[in-house]
């Protein structure tokens, strides 16, 4: 009996030791901002061109986790025209490899899914971007039906030219990336919001990369898949996947906190999230059951070690 209940204060207790692993100080702002391309000519290149994000205050953005949606478009097309690429990155362990962070700014490298060679004729493109986080569970709920609506988003432009006069893709020491968007929580028991207008003044230059070794790292990562070298584990800190508050929703005496789990998590969901792109996002849902299913596991448990 004394084991039984040693194993479901285990169960009880393990929420609220993984949501405590992220160590967030509210308010918390999280801020994204381009690494590249920025507003400049490049040479066209064979591999595509990617798109490197930083994300300030990277354990909160771990906790509340992210999906970024990128497209590419030459700069006068329009928004339902088909992009010249587009790819997207999710926060979650198992999908997310490239774990890497360095004073709390998470990096994001991004190439073109199902993209093995491509070439951006000359000319001038339009960058798009969107990022999505987890909503809450309303209080009270044990689920949530979810549409992936985007929290935070930008537009850059680039050029590229075939002559050699532009620059060669890198990442530059000297200069700040360029701002993207910003979004907050206000408190622990908060949801995720976007900024207004007046809170997005931004500060890029935090998240401007510090050495040689952390371009290389992220080159190496974009055009081999390599992420485990050792210029890669001298260059940055690791994520920490127990940063994730939404393995387990915590509880409160009144029910599910507000919060939820990843979107797409939940297997009795028929749709797969990312499969939306910037345009078509009310088609991206996700159902969460997982508080509910707790409960139903500790009840049942509850009722054996009664029985015995």
């Amino acid at each position: 009996m004394a084991l039984i209940i040693t194993f479901l204060a285990s169960i009880w207790l393990a929420p609220a030791v993984i949501a405590a692993k992220a160590d967030i100080d509210y308010p918390a702002t999280i801020e994204v901002d381009l690494l590249f391309p920025r507003n400049e000519t490049y040479n066209s290149n064979l591999t595509g061109i990617p798109v490197v994000l930083a994300v300030q205050n990277a354990q909160a953005a771990y906790a509340y986790e992210w999906s970024i949606a990128w497209r590419v478009f030459h700069a006068t097309s329009s928004p339902s025209d088909s992009p010249s690429i587009s790819g997207r990155s999710r926060s979650k362990f198992g999908e997310n490899e490239f774990l890497y962070l360095f004073n709390d700014v998470a990096i994001v490298p991004m190439v073109g899914q199902n993209v093995v060679v491509i070439l951006l004729n000359p000319g001038e493109f339009r960058l798009e971007w969107d990022y999505a986080t987890t909503p809450c569970i309303p209080e009270g709920e044990s689920s949530v039906y979810q549409t992936r609506t985007p929290i935070a988003s930008g537009t850059h432009y680039f050029s590229i030219v075939d002559d050699g006069s532009g620059l060669d893709y890198d990442i530059p020491l000297d200069d700040c990336p360029i701002y993207g968007d910003s979004w907050a929580v206000e408190s622990e028991e908060g949801c995720p919001i976007s900024n207004d207008e007046n809170d997005r003044e931004g500060n890029p230059c935090a998240a401007k990369l510090e050495t040689q070794e952390q371009v290389t790292c992220i080159w190496e990562y974009l055009t081999r898949r390599r992420n485990e070298t050792e210029t890669c584990l001298s260059a940055f800190e690791r994520a920490d996947p127990d940063w994730s508050m939404y393995y387990y929703p915590p509880f409160s005496d009144d029910g599910p906190s507000e919060s939820d789990e990843p979107e797409g998590e939940d297997d009795s969901s028929s749709e797969d999230p990312d499969n939306s792109t910037i345009d078509d996002v009310d088609e991206d849902f996700a159902v969460s059951h997982r508080p509910l299913s707790l409960v139903l596991v500790v009840t049942a448990i509850l009722a054996v070690a009664i029985a015995l």
